[in-house]
């Protein structure tokens, strides 16, 4: 996957952000932002089959993945901005517009950097987003890592916290996924689970001119059983907002199911301009 993707960098703090592209160039752009703890890795099963139509734009977060921390890790605005800087530098398709889709951690960041793209973007999508401000359910906690575990103890920790958070069928945790949750986690600069519970996003939605939509797993359990007050609080500030659901799929439903989450984002998706 890595050698069908052309690396592009932007300006991060004192480092770079790292962007991976693919697909035809001059093709519609959709850039994907993953979620805390991640990297463009959680797109992985998505990337090859959206490229084959659009100009996927999928990046790093700052201080995630291969990006460079930015100057303040807690302050999500700032974030955005290199983000929106970012898309701006390294976009090629100035003469389209960008579908920009957030997962998770992402949608909260994605959501901070739309209001400094109004002339570039087509629509925002959140998928799994949380920072609303709502009611979430509680559940089993999360372990966390510490760098004193061995492989082993990561490898089970990661694959605990999986079946616990990211995903509703715990067959779905493959060994991939578990890799990719070991090796981002113990890279992770930038914290992302103190911002879910604050309303950042939700303060931020009515900045965004392009038009919102929200995609969730049928058992995502940062919104199950809460999903009308979701739904509400997001029509409440753009009525038109698409909604869709992913069925028998968890947070991570473009990973758990890529094929039925993708048939989602196409139903959200608005017309090109």
């Amino acid at each position: 996957m890595e050698t069908e993707a052309a690396v592009r960098t932007s300006p991060c703090g004192d480092g770079e952000m790292v962007w991976r592209v693919f697909g035809r160039p001059g093709a519609p752009p959709l850039m994907l932002m993953h979620g805390g703890y991640g990297s463009w890795w959680h797109w992985f099963r998505n990337v090859r089959s959206l490229a084959r139509d659009r100009r996927v734009y999928a990046c790093d977060t700052p201080g995630l993945g291969e990006s460079a921390p930015p100057p303040d890790r807690r302050d999500i605005d700032s974030i955005g901005r290199i983000v929106a800087d970012g898309l701006r530098y390294v976009l090629e398709e100035r003469d389209l517009k960008v579908d920009l889709v957030g997962f998770s951690f992402g949608g909260i960041v994605g959501g901070h950097a739309a209001p400094y793209l109004p002339d570039l973007l087509n629509s925002f999508t959140m998928v799994g987003v949380g920072a609303m401000g709502l009611r979430r359910a509680r559940g089993p906690a999360l372990e966390r890592f510490r760098r004193d575990m061995t492989p082993a103890q990561l490898k089970s920790l990661a694959r605990r916290n999986l079946e616990i958070l990211m995903l509703a069928d715990p067959r779905a945790v493959d060994d991939f996924a578990v890799h990719m949750q070991v090796t981002n986690t113990m890279r992770a600069v930038t914290k992302s689970r103190w911002v879910s519970a604050t309303p950042a996003l939700r303060d931020r939605l009515p900045l965004i001119e392009a038009p919102l939509a929200a995609i969730w797993g049928e058992w995502d359990w940062t919104a199950w059983p809460f999903f009308r007050e979701r739904v509400a609080a997001i029509r409440a500030i753009r009525p038109a907002a698409r909604i869709a659901m992913v069925p028998h799929a968890g947070h991570w439903a473009m990973y758990e199911r890529p094929a039925a989450f993708e048939q989602a984002l196409r139903t959200v998706l608005p017309e090109r301009q």
